[in-house]
């Protein structure tokens, strides 16, 4: 209401100064214009608004995500010209946005802005600036917008050639029975009526047209938990590769959690590494469960979590006897000492299946006649030449 009584009281000395008689009437209309361009500037600067929709700025690295913004204009003033510009950092793509946007009065305008992050992360979202002014080029002004939201960078997906977790890995001393159940979207077929069999599952059309009791079958899943243990023990990473070689790890993990969740498992996550919101010297749990959920938690710790330094891998393993009877618990680490490898015996002997994926390095190189000695599965991780995908060994 303000700025319309303005407004109208600019208009109105306008038209007054309008009658001045004689050459002073051009300067005094071109004085007028130059306090009317002024005060709409003010205006403008007080109360244009910029909005941030970070909707689709989440993502993997190595894909094309976007940012919008929506600049709205409150005011009884036209915005004649903006400079909208966003610098994206290089972990984001190194990438310098900028958008040309023109207000009337009670206008907005909505900017997409797209960015191609490189490498992943939890980083804050980069600083907006607006620039306006007058359309003679007396007066700019600048507004600068800075979001407290975060934009999450996940580790990037790749497929994983050679992997293979069969369900019945040699057992320890104790039998373990796994359970089954039928999965409605993968049907089998059908087969002969038994007694005893869920009216439910009956083949009525069949019935109709053969005239003999038919039950519909599904293939089976099996409901065996599996949960993945990964090293960020900075001790356990070579000097000359921790960085590289913790990227993988990583990485490595992000793409294997995918790949079971998809393949609709119940999966657990457990890590000892460093984390800006979570308290020092306390491992990372994610207690097992199944749905696209878990996934979402446990790539979001990944995509900002660091190598730690004093939690020890031995601190997290101790996990692994608190998982159900039977669980397949996959080791992710660049280093297999002699004290994991006699843990991993001792799961097996209560029953459990302990795998270990090694992160191959030149300058940690495990005892294989050790782990061959142990009987217990032990595979290589490293990347093809390419960065298309991850190799098992």
């Amino acid at each position: 209401m303000n700025s319309l009584l303005g407004f109208v009281i600019v208009l109105g000395l306008t038209a007054i100064l309008s009658a001045v008689p004689g050459a002073y009437r051009i300067f005094y209309l071109g004085l007028t214009l130059l306090i009317l361009v002024w005060w709409g500037l003010r205006t403008n600067y007080q109360r244009v608004k910029i909005r941030e929709d970070l909707s689709g700025s989440s993502g993997f690295a190595g894909t094309a995500l976007s940012l919008r913004l929506l600049i709205t204009n409150p005011s009884w003033f036209p915005m004649f010209w903006g400079l909208v510009t966003k610098s994206f950092p290089e972990q984001l793509g190194t990438k310098f946005e900028q958008a040309l946007v023109s207000l009337p009065p009670h206008g907005e305008a909505m900017i997409q802005m797209v960015f191609y992050p490189q490498r992943r992360g939890i980083y804050p979202v980069p600083e907006t600036r607006l620039s306006f002014g007058d359309p003679f080029g007396f007066k700019e002004s600048t507004i600068k917008a800075v979001s407290p939201e975060q934009i999450t960078i996940y580790p990037p997906i790749l497929p994983i050639v050679g992997l293979n977790l069969p369900r019945h890995f040699p057992l320890g001393q104790n039998r373990v029975i796994f359970g089954l159940h039928e999965d409605p979207s993968r049907p089998r077929g059908c087969r002969d009526y038994n007694p005893g069999d869920s009216i439910k599952k009956i083949h009525w059309p069949n019935l109709a047209r053969t005239g003999r009791l038919k039950v519909k079958e599904w293939e089976t899943t099996l409901t065996e938990e599996m949960t993945v243990f990964l090293n960020l023990a900075e001790e356990d990473y070579p000097v000359s590769d921790w960085s590289w070689l913790s990227e993988l790890g990583i990485d490595f993990t992000a793409s294997l959690v995918h790949s079971l969740i998809a393949n609709k498992e119940t999966l657990g996550f457990h890590c000892n590494g460093k984390t800006n919101d979570a308290e020092p010297g306390t491992p990372f749990r994610v207690p097992s469960k199944h749905g696209y959920a878990q996934e979402k938690r446990i790539m979001h710790y990944l995509a900002g979590v660091d190598l730690n330094r004093g939690l020890r891998f031995s601190q997290v393993i101790h996990e692994a006897y608190r998982q159900a009877d039977g669980s397949c618990l996959i080791f992710i680490t660049p280093y297999l000492s002699g004290e994991l490898v006699k843990q991993a015996q001792n799961l097996n002997r209560l029953g459990y299946h302990p795998v270990f994926f090694w992160l191959r390095s030149k300058n940690s190189v495990p005892s294989f006649a050790e782990l061959e000695r142990t009987r217990i599965p032990w595979h290589t991780v490293e990347k093809r030449r390419d960065n298309s995908a991850y190799l098992i060994g």
